[in-house]
């Protein structure tokens, strides 16, 4: 981490923000929907 910081334009960074970056720029990462059912109220008469 010293050498690093002692380097212009290096940054580092923990594996869970790497993952967020991943995810954000769709890198290395598939991205896919999933559906999530709802009751729906208005069916049983709320």
């Amino acid at each position: 981490m010293e050498f690093a910081r002692s380097i212009e334009g290096i940054v580092l960074v923990d594996g869970v923000t790497l993952a967020g970056l991943m995810m954000d720029y769709e890198v290395g990462v598939s991205a896919r929907r999933i559906s999530v059912p709802a009751v729906d109220s208005d069916y049983f008469g709320e």
